[in-house]
């Protein structure tokens, strides 16, 4: 797992109730290649055409789900004494059980006046809380324990805040962002579809051109033109940047504007 600074916990706009927790997320590569590992864990199933709330819908709790209370040193200068707290988290199914903070993994640490701290991959996630933040991931637990919670990533879990590793409880969510999920996720179906008819990903392979990304979005509001985001692996010999499906053909051939001067 890879530690993030910027946990924060979803607030109903409208109540004081929490709706979820942004784990966060910095710019490395545990965050980067998805969350298949813990969507397996809680039976959450990929499938194209099905949208919104039921595409990240936690449909099983796994057995290596553990929570529990401990005691962790106080943070300075007070290190002696101990204080409460509570963690979660979805630890490999072979590894030994929390049985104090010196088992807890190293990148659930406190520092300062920090209250929660989280950590998470591909395939796991660690979160550890104290002071006010206790009741709040016991009420996350409690949502995970009955599968009334959404795990995914990205913005359409909170459409108010930035991108992460959201856990979210379903009963909590407003109408609004289960609404935004669905139509954002049907949106994106579409958009894949357009993109599979264009050809070019199989254009660009047969051509021995690679990327470490190529990222579709529409071009205009109706939807009748495609931008990538092209992050080329020889980035010494062609430009990154938004390019259309023309450009990316002309980058097949050596020509056009990916290919940079020599």
């Amino acid at each position: 797992m890879r530690s993030t600074y910027n946990a924060e916990w979803i607030v109903h706009p409208e109540q004081t109730t929490i709706v979820g927790l942004n784990l966060g997320a910095e710019y490395c590569a545990e965050h980067e290649n998805g969350i298949a590992g813990i969507h397996s864990a809680f039976g959450v199933t990929y499938d194209d055409h099905v949208y919104g709330i039921d595409k990240r819908r936690v449909r099983k709790v796994p057995e290596h789900l553990e929570f529990g209370m401990l005691l962790i040193p106080a943070p300075e200068p007070r290190k002696n004494e101990l204080r409460k707290a509570a963690y979660l988290i979805l630890r490999n199914p072979w590894a030994a059980q929390i049985s104090d903070y010196r088992s807890l993994p190293r990148e659930l640490t406190l520092y300062g006046d920090q209250t929660i701290m989280c950590a998470w991959d591909e395939s796991h996630f660690g979160i550890l809380a104290t002071g006010d933040d206790i009741e709040k991931l016991k009420e996350l637990y409690q949502a995970l324990s009955e599968k009334d919670a959404v795990i995914g990533i990205g913005k359409q879990l909170n459409p108010f805040h930035r991108a992460g590793l959201v856990i979210a409880i379903i009963s909590r969510l407003p109408k609004e962002t289960a609404e935004k999920m669905y139509q954002e996720d049907k949106d994106y179906h579409e958009l894949l579809l357009a993109v599979e008819a264009t050809g070019i990903e199989a254009y660009l392979r047969a051509a021995g051109k690679r990327y470490w990304g190529l990222t579709p979005t529409w071009a205009d509001k109706e939807k009748r033109k495609i931008l990538f985001w092209l992050n080329p692996v020889e980035r010494d010999r062609y430009n990154f940047g938004w390019f259309n499906v023309e450009d990316l053909r002309q980058w097949a051939e050596e020509k056009g504007p990916i290919v940079r001067a020599r």
